[in-house]
């Protein structure tokens, strides 16, 4: 089985090949790049590289040719790369030659495999995921990314010896086994530039893939140590995530907004079924949404908050009140119901001591940002140059009785 490219008209005889030749010859390097599989005219796409494998291997078993209504100058080659860094189409003669012939050099590979700084992608991709599995504590994840290097650093050495062995007996020149060394360097030590915690924050950050919490103060007071003269003034935190910034990173994915406009534009007529918020009264007659319905490339979302109080690190049991925080989340109603009920699909925007959630002023610091997304809004500029204004309204406030209590005001 021979894959054929979507983008212009080369075939690959595996996967692994394919793979390589979509990231040096269509800069398909980003985690966000979007993947056409292309198979037999098949337009579905995909953000990960083992899901195009997966798709291609099971829905196009026995598709074997090349595409060629298509070529390296369509407009959907230059996806993700500028003009200069699309490769030109085969020709006849070129295509006869077998494809080991025609692999790229280490080096050109390395240059797409790295960010400015020398970090790896496919290391942090692989370190993300890890992060991102919740049954793995983050202290095992630093653990398996040593113990990673420590594995492959010894076979790597090995190898590297034997090639300079050779090199010296066949009298290679070393500028054609530099791009080898620098690959054994790479397998050697993956997670250069993101090997502690403190690294992989500051490299998510960096490109956009975390959103970092700050400290908010809630109160103060005066406290004081028996046997001691001086007081100390005790500060009272809690920790926030702009669901400002959040929105604008989310939205920027690939079709995330588009999903947000076609359901909230989708046409409810009274007295069809209710199945999403969107179809209801308050929010058909909602002011905010009124205002803007007749502006173009404007999108009003709604979006409920959700407060409730939970236990952790406690060994007496989830009912011994000793180490309870209150944690608030963000509910986007912008999205169709099967998307909607995905706990990815909602955000994390405050946690704080339980005991304080009764404080005055513990939750101005998120009014004022919500007051300042339903009147001001903000831009999102996509891939493709689209420009949107979004404005961010919160229709409900939700949560069980001891947590509505204490966020409302109500002592417990």
């Amino acid at each position: 089985m021979s894959i054929c490219c979507a983008y212009c008209n080369h075939t690959s005889a595996d996967f692994h090949s394919y793979k390589l030749h979509l990231k040096i010859y269509h800069n398909k390097s980003s985690y966000t790049d979007k993947l056409l599989c292309g198979q037999e005219g098949c337009q579905r796409e995909f953000t990960r590289f083992q899901t195009l494998q997966i798709h291609i291997t099971h829905a196009h078993k026995a598709f074997i040719g090349c595409i060629t209504s298509m070529d390296c100058t369509d407009e959907l080659c230059s996806i993700g790369g500028s003009a200069e860094e699309t490769v030109p189409m085969e020709s006849e003669e070129e295509r006869d030659v077998p494809e080991a012939a025609s692999v790229l050099s280490s080096t050109k590979i390395l240059q797409n495999s790295f960010d400015e700084r020398g970090v790896f992608y496919d290391g942090a991709l692989f370190i993300s995921r890890l992060r991102s599995n919740l049954k793995i504590p983050l202290s095992t994840v630093n653990d398996i990314t040593a113990g990673c290097s420590e594995m492959l650093s010894p076979a790597t050495d090995a190898v590297r010896q034997n090639v300079q062995l050779l090199v010296d007996e066949f009298n290679i020149p070393s500028d054609r086994v530099q791009g080898m060394m620098k690959l054994l360097d790479v397998i050697a030590d993956p997670f250069n530039g993101i090997s502690t915690e403190w690294k992989q924050h500051k490299f998510f950050e960096r490109n956009g893939y975390y959103i970092p919490p700050h400290t908010f103060n809630i109160d103060s007071y005066i406290t004081s140590t028996a046997g001691e003269v001086s007081c100390k003034v005790k500060n009272v935190t809690g920790q926030f995530v702009s669901l400002r910034k959040v929105l604008e990173t989310f939205l920027k994915l690939p079709g995330v907004l588009q999903h947000v406009i076609n359901h909230l534009q989708t046409e409810h007529k009274i007295g069809d079924l209710i199945t999403d918020f969107c179809h209801g009264e308050l929010w058909r007659d909602h002011p905010v949404r009124l205002k803007h319905s007749g502006q173009e490339k404007t999108v009003v979302i709604p979006v409920f908050d959700f407060y409730d109080d939970l236990e952790t690190a406690n060994p007496l049991g989830s009912h011994a009140v000793i180490h309870k925080v209150g944690v608030k989340y963000t509910v986007v109603k912008g999205f169709s119901p099967i998307v909607n009920s995905k706990l990815e699909n909602i955000f994390l925007n405050m946690v704080i001591n339980s005991s304080e959630r009764t404080t005055h002023g513990v939750f101005d610091i998120y009014l004022d940002e919500m007051s300042k997304l339903e009147t001001e809004g903000f831009s999102v500029t996509l891939d493709d140059g689209e420009s949107y204004k979004v404005f961010v309204v919160m229709v409900q406030v939700i949560g069980d009785n001891l947590g509505l209590n204490g966020l409302l005001g109500y002592r417990t």
